[in-house]
């Protein structure tokens, strides 16, 4: 049990602990720290997704329009159509929503220079 009547002890180590988090807090509030990604987009955000028809649903679109502003472009295809596009056109899509099991059809080998890191 815990005693009700207990003095909470002013200490040094107690007035550290509560000045640091104070000090971070401002800090962090301020802006004087500083690094962490932040979105600030000045033009609206359109994301280009394409999959098959089980998951190119209008009110996903809707949703993410409402809740975040971003306009979700979607394509239907069949699995074969998207396995392809994966593969052939990566410039042309921002989601590519496919099966689990044509990935190893639309996934290069590890030799490809076409998927390396581009930066």
């Amino acid at each position: 049990m815990t005693d009700l009547n207990k003095k909470t002890e002013i200490s040094r180590r107690n007035v550290l602990k509560g000045g640091l988090a104070a000090a971070a807090g401002a800090a962090i509030g301020s802006g004087a720290i500083t690094g962490f990604p932040t979105i600030w987009a000045q033009n609206p955000i359109t994301l280009r997704q394409f999959g098959t028809g089980v998951s190119n649903l209008n009110a996903i679109a809707e949703k993410c329009k409402e809740d975040l502003g971003i306009t979700l472009e979607m394509t239907a295809t069949d699995s074969d159509a998207a396995a392809q596009r994966a593969v052939t056109q990566p410039d042309s899509y921002d989601i590519a929503d496919i099966e689990y099991w044509i990935l190893k059809r639309s996934s290069p080998p590890a030799s490809s220079s076409r998927w390396k890191s581009r930066a």
